[in-house]
C-alpha cells in the first residue's frame, strides 16, 4: 500500500502540499492531494464530510495544527476508512484533548495513530489503554534546545525549519 497525505479542511490545503516538498508550492503550481471538506446543512445541525481524491487502499495522514475536541479529526478518518483507506495517521503540533469526549473519540477505531508533540502533557490520556496505544508522543526538547544554542552562537534560526 502507499500512503496519502490529507488536508483535513479546504483551508490547510497549501500548508498539506508544502509538506510535500522540500520547497514551498508556488500558488502557479498543481499539487493534487486528498482533501476533507466540512459543508455546512442549512439546519445547521451538523458538518457532513466529503473526501475529494482518491484514498483506497491507502494510509492517510492527517495533518492539523491543533487537536482539542477530536471532533473534526475523527469524522475525517471515519470519512477515509469510509473511502477504502486500511490506515489513518493524525499528526497534530499540539494535542489539547480537552475533555473526556476527545479521548471516546479517539478510542474508536477511525483513527489508528496520532502523533503529537509534547507541549502540552497528556498523563489523561495515557491512563486510557486504547488511546495509549494509539498514542506517540514527539519531544520538542531538541529544537529548542538548537534554537538556543543557535541564538547564543549568533546563527539564523530561519534555518532551523528548512527541510
Amino acid at each position: 500500500s502507499s500512503s496519502n497525505l490529507v488536508a483535513p479542511n479546504a483551508t490547510q490545503v497549501t500548508s498539506s502540499a508544502n509538506l510535500l516538498s522540500p520547497a514551498p508550492v508556488p500558488s502557479t503550481e498543481r499539487v493534487f492531494i486528498p482533501i476533507a471538506t466540512a459543508l455546512k446543512r442549512p439546519s445547521h445541525e451538523c458538518n457532513d464530510i466529503d473526501v475529494i481524491g482518491d484514498v483506497k487502499g491507502q494510509h492517510c495522514y492527517i495533518v492539523d495544527t491543533v487537536i482539542d475536541e477530536a471532533v473534526n479529526a475523527t469524522t475525517v478518518a471515519k470519512k477515509l476508512k469510509q473511502g477504502g483507506a486500511i490506515r489513518v495517521t493524525v499528526v497534530a503540533t499540539h494535542a489539547l484533548l480537552s475533555s473526556a469526549a476527545a479521548l471516546d473519540l479517539i478510542e474508536q477505531a477511525w483513527i489508528d495513530e496520532l502523533i503529537v508533540t509534547d507541549t502540552i502533557e497528556q498523563d489523561e490520556a495515557l491512563k486510557r489503554p486504547e488511546v495509549a496505544k494509539k498514542l506517540r508522543i514527539l519531544s520538542v526538547a531538541p529544537l529548542l534546545a538548537e534554537a538556543v544554542q543557535r541564538l547564543h552562537s549568533d546563527n539564523c534560526l530561519s534555518t532551523l525549519f528548512d527541510r
